[in-house]
């Protein structure tokens, strides 16, 4: 199988999983899950016009279950039974990676998390697309950062153990990408079917209509209200006037 050149998460999958680690009691780790696709890119230029064929791994995240074992050792050996249990949680969606959150530390791989890829490697690989792993890491922000603390990540591949591009999905493209819009989980012909089937043109027009309708009715109550405080503040000021006059 292809080695991934990169790998995407959409923001909102970053995100729930920032804020998974961040209210986390300790340390936080699970698994990486997704799948793995080849993305043809056009690339023009005044000389040619060729299209180059980028894998990528589109990527989600399972954190491991509090009530089972942790699946490996002290020195990053897997343990075989613990890492049955906890992939089980997973009900067969695919393995290709595995993430750790640390606080307070260096955004490298450690000889434990070194050998744990390479035991998970040894494990995975023959069954499932083991082929990154990612560390995420928290920091107190310097004086001059109005953050309180810094959220650092990196992925690696599980092969050679050398970092991989993270692209995150529709938030770094330029101000173009609109045309060329990234789904956050790989493209299949199944589910573009699927999308297709369920799109409903007379249910999106009836949704439309009646989302048009209680604007309508919710403007005309506003209205309506204002008209109201407007002709009650008229009154008041009436009365001030006359009661000044009363008072001269």
């Amino acid at each position: 199988m292809a080695t991934p050149s990169s790998v995407r998460i959409s923001g909102t999958i970053l995100a729930s999983l920032l804020y998974e680690c961040a209210n986390a009691k300790g340390d936080q780790e699970g698994f990486l899950t997704g799948t793995l696709a080849t993305q043809t890119t056009g690339i023009m230029s005044d000389a040619s016009d060729t299209a180059e064929e980028s894998v990528e791994q589109y990527i989600r995240y399972h954190c491991l279950s509090s009530e089972l074992d942790r699946p490996y050792d002290s020195m990053g050996s897997v343990q075989p039974q613990a890492l049955a249990d906890q992939l089980s949680c997973l009900n067969g969606t695919t393995v290709i990676g595995y993430f750790r959150f640390r606080r307070q530390s260096e955004l490298i791989l450690s000889a434990r998390e070194q050998g744990l890829v390479r035991s998970l490697s040894t494990i995975l690989d023959s069954r499932v697309a083991f082929h990154c792993t990612a560390i995420i890491t928290v920091n107190l922000s310097p004086e001059d950062n109005p953050s309180t603390h810094s959220y650092e990540f990196a992925v690696w591949d599980n092969a050679n153990l050398s970092k991989i591009p993270v692209h995150i999905v529709n938030m770094t493209e330029s101000a173009l990408a609109y045309q060329q819009l990234v789904p956050s989980i790989a493209p299949s012909s199944a589910m573009h079917d699927q999308v297709f089937q369920d799109i409903q043109p007379a249910s999106i027009m009836q949704q439309y209509d009646a989302m048009y309708h209680r604007a309508i009715r919710s403007l005309q109550k506003a209205t309506h209200e204002v008209s109201e405080k407007e002709a009650k503040l008229h009154e008041l000021q009436k009365q001030i006037q006359e009661l000044e006059q009363k008072n001269m």
